[in-house]
């Protein structure tokens, strides 16, 4: 299945580079970019156009700018509605994906017709440093999830997550929030009977934000 890679940028000139450049390293390659940048007010999107200029001459690149700033949740849902494919990718402009991540994900939806949302396990890592974290045990963590656990804590590693946009179009989208608007749809899910999977492997590399564990990856913008 074809899937669209929704990336919601903000001030981020300095970490897209090695993020788009392990996006177009992966072996599946069926796949349009959607880029929501929220009010950016350093070179991200030059970064962007440059990167990218095969793939918008091919017709599968979308970039567009708010004109204001308006925070994470909004542009998730505003990425959502340019989407077009059956299957989404979320994908901050800071993280890097390991070569299989994306077909291994699309692998996992076609034998699994019922799945709308799958996770995959990753690592952590602090910019400029060799620090290396790892978050063991989450597959096991989200396939035994209940609502009354996630009430009291998110396991979902949100940065890896492949799903069916009409799956979170059902649940009403994101809330306009600046923060946790993962959590907060996650929750949703399993109050209407759902499920999110998650594959035990690390597939994704997740640039942790100065403060972890005590703060947010999302503040203001649309990334970090």
């Amino acid at each position: 299945m074809k899937v669209d890679i929704l990336i919601p940028t903000y001030n981020v000139e300095n970490t897209i580079e090695r993020s788009l450049k392990s996006l177009l390293s992966q072996t599946f390659s069926d796949y349009d970019i959607y880029i929501l940048d929220d009010c950016s007010t350093d070179k991200t999107l030059e970064r962007v156009e440059t990167l990218l200029a095969p793939l918008v001459e091919e017709g599968r690149v979308r970039v567009e700018k708010n004109d204001t700033n308006q925070g994470i949740g909004l542009n998730r849902n505003k990425l959502i509605e340019m989407s077009k494919s059956p299957l989404c990718c979320w994908f901050d402009a800071d993280d890097y994906m390991f070569p299989h991540k994306l077909q291994a994900q699309e692998d996992y939806f076609n034998h699994n017709p019922d799945c709308n949302f799958l996770a995959t396990e990753m690592f952590g890592f602090f910019p400029n440093t060799p620090v290396v974290i790892d978050f063991p045990n989450k597959a096991f963590m989200v396939e035994n999830l209940t609502l009354e656990k996630l009430q009291h804590s998110n396991c979902i590693n949100n940065p890896t997550i492949m799903f069916r946009p009409e799956a979170v179009k059902e649940l009403g989208g994101y809330k306009d929030m600046r923060a946790e608007e993962d959590w907060d749809l996650w929750r949703r899910v399993y109050e209407n009977g759902g499920k999110i999977n998650c594959l035990p492997r690390k597939l994704l590399l997740y640039t942790l934000p100065n403060g972890w564990p005590n703060s947010h990856k999302h503040g203001e913008g649309g990334s970090k």
